[in-house]
């Protein structure tokens, strides 16, 4: 796709919010990737509250800022255009990962606790199956919809994106925000 009726400016800041939060989900995947490595021996509890408190807080904060992202670029996109599909898609997604993470914050939670769940190789898929989407997930959206689209933001694109991180970023509860 190409951002090229945009006129550009810097989104430094942005763009380091953005592959902060980007770089947090890689860190994710592999730590549930070392985790379920160790599901046969012995598990750094430490790690596992760490990646519960990150899978809580920062995730869903990482799918707000790119869905502003979204917002913005699909503005003046047709509603049955590609690009429009293609977000879709993406939010979709960001909504079964947060799904996902339902399903692992109890055995995640037991990790934490120096508690083994009942079925390893059942808690090892379901740990697999998460970071494998999420990655693929994320390099999907590096090559279609990211990539060089925040390059070619206009001055208003960047002003709506500052205040839509901002407020990603506030002290209101999060399902509040959702709800607004």
């Amino acid at each position: 796709m190409v951002w090229t009726n945009r006129k550009s400016c810097d989104v430094t800041a942005l763009q380091s919010l953005l592959l902060g939060g980007r770089s947090a989900q890689r860190w994710m995947c592999r730590t549930l990737e070392e985790v379920a490595d160790s599901l046969g021996g012995p598990i750094d509890e430490i790690a596992c509250k760490h990646l519960l408190a990150s899978l809580e807080n920062d995730l869903p904060l990482c799918h707000q800022d790119e869905e502003a992202v979204f917002d913005v670029l699909g503005a003046d996109a047709p509603a049955d255009g590609l690009l429009a599909k293609c977000i879709g898609l993406a939010k979709a997604e960001h909504e079964i990962h947060e799904l996902y993470f339902i399903e692992l914050s109890e055995p995640l939670e037991d990790l934490s606790l120096g508690r083994k769940p009942e079925s390893l190789s059942a808690t090892g898929y379901l740990f697999r199956c998460f970071f494998e989407g999420v990655r693929r997930h994320l390099d999907w959206e590096d090559a279609v919809l990211l990539g060089e689209a925040l390059e070619s933001l206009s001055d208003l694109d960047v002003q709506v994106l500052e205040a839509r991180f901002a407020r990603n970023r506030s002290t209101v509860s999060r399902h509040l925000r959702l709800a607004t």
